[in-house]
């Protein structure tokens, strides 16, 4: 083989990967922009042990969980500096749900199980107001 001869096979080898470059590159392109454009996948059922919302300023605003003693499900929706204003907690029998001032005192209560219900109303010093059964 003369050394013309390998000059031409050794440019038409590079001829050959720049197009199989050029090739993969578009493949690479044209996959990036279809998986860019497609709609997010979004899950039937979302599993966690605990969950936690936060705010355009990070701010926690909602939490969700398991009791890590007992297991059962507790949901609290939080005010601008973190105190809960609703509780909800589900026990073995039936459940509670606590709505709270300001983040601090407790200020109505309704409970429910297999006994029945009882709701209870707080004063300022978080004293038993009014109840009913």
């Amino acid at each position: 083989m003369t050394l013309e001869q390998r000059i031409t096979a050794l440019e038409r080898r590079v001829q050959l990967h720049r197009r199989l470059i050029v090739a993969v590159i578009l493949v690479a392109a044209i996959s990036l922009m279809l998986a860019a454009s497609q709609d997010p996948k979004v899950n039937d059922v979302v599993q966690t042990k605990r969950l936690e919302v936060f705010n355009q300023t990070g701010r926690r605003v909602f939490v969700a969980e398991a009791d890590s003693t007992s297991g059962h499900g507790r949901a609290a929706v939080l005010n601008a500096s973190g105190g809960p204003v609703i509780v909800a907690t589900g026990e073995e029998t039936g459940g509670t749900i606590m709505f709270f001032d300001n983040g601090k005192k407790l200020r109505l209560s309704i409970s429910a199980d297999e006994g029945g219900g009882f709701l209870q109303i707080l004063d300022g010093e978080g004293k038993s107001a009014w109840s009913a059964p």
